[in-house]
């Protein structure tokens, strides 16, 4: 019996893409339920949108044969160059291509501005609003306080369209399926 520890080299080059993948589905999963109930607050939803898109982008975008970056914001790039060099992700720019032409360019332009307003809440450094951890803020009067994720409504100015992401994540999982088997 081979373990995971034994596994050829040929083997391992190709479980990169696929278990990215497979964990992006999962997680995509996540955030189709969560979008649909009303009683989780908009922080988890961002978040598991963020962790599905993520993980599609490092996925499609590795050849398999070695771990993708851990580096966390390159959704809005996988996407911008998704719409400027559909080639590249053959599988997936088919399925987004079955739109007509002037639909599929508005599309991308809508996916290109939600994926940045959502790669924007990725938690940094600088502080901010984000979805996974409080920050620094000032209330109404000005005062420093504490923010909150969960207390926090991500609407206006960050006005991410979860249908938009969802629809578009959907269209990746499906493309992944087609390599996943």
């Amino acid at each position: 019996m081979q373990s995971h520890f034994t596994l050829r080299k040929e083997t391992m080059a190709l479980n990169w893409r696929r278990a990215f993948l497979k964990q992006a589905i999962s997680d995509l999963r996540v955030a189709t339920e969560m979008a649909k109930r009303e009683n989780v607050e908009d922080c988890h939803r961002i978040r598991y949108l963020q962790m599905a898109a993520e993980k599609f982008a490092k996925g499609f975008q590795t050849s398999g044969q070695n771990q993708p970056p851990t580096i966390h914001p390159v959704f809005d790039r996988f996407v911008r160059t998704l719409r400027n060099n559909p080639r590249r992700f053959k599988g997936l720019s088919e399925i987004v291509a079955a739109k007509p032409l002037w639909n599929r360019t508005q599309y991308l332009k809508r996916i290109v501005r939600n994926a940045t307003r959502l790669v924007n809440l990725i938690p940094k450094k600088s502080g901010g609003p984000n979805s996974e951890y409080p920050w620094l803020a000032r209330d109404n009067q000005g005062n420093e306080t504490v923010a909150v994720p969960c207390e926090f409504k991500f609407g206006v100015p960050y006005d991410i369209s979860y249908s938009h992401l969802l629809e578009f994540l959907n269209l990746c999982e499906r493309a992944a399926q087609g390599e996943i088997i």
